[in-house]
């Protein structure tokens, strides 16, 4: 009994002389990334996911051939000097639990990032349900065509520790809710929440612990931009300056705003919104918000202003795809939520005189009622298609529009009824059901369209 009791103690004694590994969890884009950045230090590590597989084991050997590729075990984490999880692996998993329970600390590559970053860099971050890789690009181009070196990525394209540079003059990066988890003490410039609404309820407890995980950006910033429009009442305590943007008249000369079909800061007339190229009024709020961003950062104006003109937009958003007799058809596949379908039908009404949406994926127990309400008055057919079609279909039922119910996107696109003159793929919905990602569902549907397309989503 006696020698049981002290081997117990020993081995308890002496556990933080085995934890002499860091693990990286996840081995997708943000755990390469991690993995890189360890490698180049020199430091030991391995690299746990869910299901491993050929592809990640030999990206991973191109980047260390001494790491290790292992399935997620909690001995493995439990005896972890580290735990670097990836953005995707929610930190509720019972194996990560029951190593936060045991004392392993917890970093996520915001925390990483924050602690090899040189204090002196300007940083900011961009983040919000919609828009964000658009504001974060557009904001990019503005720095650069004012020949500011800042270098652009996050959540978006290059991971963050893959754009660590010591000749830099900042970083512009996209933010994530699951990157804020695990930020800690992560800290900006400038930085922005451009917009609340529900997504990702499959992952958060509640739409409030989602809200909250987005609000926390300004906690993290010196400078804040606000949008208007958000019926969110944000803690700006901790900010220096506050700027602000939304659909209404600017209240200051640090707002912006849209004014009889112009984008204003105070009461100074910017541009008219057909000068620019990307359409509907969320785009216009997205320009805002790269300029109010842009302004904060003191870059000049005009400068800003002939990028925002020169702005085309990203692809999978709002991206017309080709005009086919009289039919025009838009890849929205971005749209992984509700309130972006939303908005790219609100972006077409006065554009359009019947639109044909095709919607569908994974609804992530999003409210597809909400949806229907709002955009059935202006859709003449809806086309419902994968996992969650039937719970689609039956939300734009009860609002009296025209719905066919379909198993694919192959199908979607050839039940477009005869009179639509756009056809508008917005799904409202995550892609992972029949798709990699939405990119892979967007470029799918453009070669649907393009008459390129096969028989099935894999």
């Amino acid at each position: 009994m006696l020698m049981g009791s002290h081997a117990k103690a020993m081995r308890e004694g002496s556990r933080d002389d085995v934890r002499e590994e860091t693990v990286v969890v996840g081995a997708g884009r943000t755990g390469m990334s991690f993995a890189r950045y360890l490698s180049q230090r020199g430091e030991h590590y391995v690299v746990l996911d869910q299901a491993p597989n050929d592809q990640q084991r030999e990206a991973l050997q191109e980047i260390d051939d001494r790491a290790h590729l292992e399935r997620i075990s909690n001995e493995r984490l439990i005896a972890a000097r580290e735990i670097l999880l990836s953005p995707g692996v929610p930190r509720s998993g019972h194996e990560l639990q029951a190593a936060i329970t045991s004392g392993v600390p917890v970093r996520g590559d915001l925390d990483v990032f924050a602690g090899a970053c040189n204090t002196t860099t300007q940083v900011v971050a961009i983040t919000g349900t919609n828009g964000k890789s658009t504001v974060t690009t557009l904001l990019g181009q503005m720095a650069a065509a004012a020949e500011l070196s800042m270098k652009v990525g996050g959540n978006l394209g290059i991971p963050c520790l893959d754009l660590l540079d010591e000749t830099s003059k900042g970083y512009i990066l996209e933010v994530s809710s699951y990157q804020l988890e695990s930020a800690g003490p992560f800290h900006a410039d400038v930085a922005t929440v451009l917009n609340l609404a529900p997504d990702h309820l499959d992952r958060y407890d509640s739409l409030e612990h989602y809200y909250e995980t987005k609000a926390s950006m300004y906690q993290r910033t010196n400078i804040a931009v606000v949008n208007r429009d958000t019926d969110y009442s944000f803690d700006l305590s901790g900010c220096g300056e506050v700027w602000s943007f939304g659909s209404r008249r600017p209240l200051d000369d640090q707002g912006f705003g849209l004014i009889g079909g112009a984008l204003f800061q105070g009461e100074n007339r910017l541009l008219d919104a057909h000068e620019l190229k990307v359409r509907g009024i969320h785009n216009q709020l997205n320009v805002l918000a790269a300029l109010a961003m842009g302004a904060a950062l003191r870059l000049d104006m005009q400068v800003m202003l002939r990028a925002a003109r020169r702005f085309e937009g990203l692809s999978h958003r709002c991206e017309t795809v080709e005009e086919r007799n009289g039919r025009v058809f838009i890849n929205d596949s971005k749209a992984t939520n509700p309130a972006a379908t939303e908005a790219a039908v609100r972006g077409l009404v006065g554009q359009a005189k019947a639109i044909c949406l095709l919607a569908g994926g994974i609804a992530k127990d999003a409210d597809m009622r909400s949806m229907a309400r709002s955009t059935a008055p202006h859709l003449t057919h809806v086309v419902a298609f994968g996992r969650d079609a039937e719970v689609i279909a039956s939300a734009y039922r009860s609002e009296a529009v025209a719905v066919t119910q379909v198993d694919d996107l192959d199908q979607a696109v050839a039940a477009v009824a005869d009179g639509s003159d756009v056809v508008l793929l917005s799904p409202g919905c995550a892609s992972f059901d029949q798709f990699r990602n939405f990119e892979h569902r967007g470029d799918y549907f453009k070669a649907l369209v393009h008459g390129l397309g096969g028989t099935d989503g894999d």
